[in-house]
């Protein structure tokens, strides 16, 4: 197993994408096998995606993209955990029953695959804005801006997308936890205030895209 050089490896665009399939294997995984929701999300997430994000196949060797691109990888999966944290933080009395990962009993099959691709996308969202460093490019490095390239957005977009992602995943989080919504009783409540911070937390995002676009659109007045 060799180590690539580093131009070889700021030429790998998969590097983001298969930091994100990882983590979606992992969960799919847990949500038909139960049993394996002992393992720590994180610690199963992180064995399939940092293999398959960090090495390659080329010319008939294993090629190695490096330990950045490991370090990159590995924080990209606990980045999936962001829509737990924001809903143990903005929403009172929630139990770790919810914030903590744990699919119930006979998940819906709709709103299971809507967040393991959500959580997946998570992880790929911040694999893409982390690469630049495992690829040693120079911080400081100036790129125009385009709506198409996520990578070039300021920090509207960049904050938007973390927003958007992670409070839609929570908010089909609590959609998978409570498929019938109960009005009745504290776990009503938690049910409504779930959906709706969770659901602003989305809008806020969106409205941060958004902006990135009309930013995108001035400048080029």
């Amino acid at each position: 197993m060799n180590p690539a050089d580093p131009n070889e490896a700021t030429r790998d665009r998969i590097f983001p994408t298969l930091t994100g399939v990882g983590v979606m294997i992992a969960l799919s995984i847990e949500a038909v096998l139960s049993p394996l929701q002992v393992i720590p999300f994180p610690l199963l997430a992180v064995v399939f995606s940092i293999p398959l994000a960090t090495l390659r196949v080329r010319a008939g060797r294993v090629i190695w993209l490096g330990d950045r691109h490991v370090s990159v990888a590995f924080a990209s999966v606990l980045a999936s955990y962001l829509p737990f944290v924001l809903m143990f933080a903005l929403i009172p009395g929630a139990s770790g029953t919810v914030t903590t990962f744990s699919f119930p009993p006979r998940p819906d099959a709709t709103l299971t695959a809507a967040f393991i691709g959500l959580e997946g996308g998570i992880s790929m969202w911040f694999a893409l804005h982390l690469q630049w460093w495992a690829d040693r490019e120079p911080p400081g490095i100036r790129r125009e801006r385009s709506w198409r390239n996520p990578r070039t957005w300021g920090l509207n977009g960049k904050a938007g997308g973390t927003l958007a992602l992670a409070g839609l995943a929570g908010f089909v989080w609590f959609m998978l936890r409570f498929r019938a919504l109960p009005f009745a009783g504290p776990q009503g409540l938690l049910a409504l205030f779930g959906r709706l911070e969770m659901g602003a937390v989305a809008l806020i995002g969106l409205g941060g895209i958004l902006a990135e676009g009309v930013v995108g659109l001035l400048r080029r007045k």
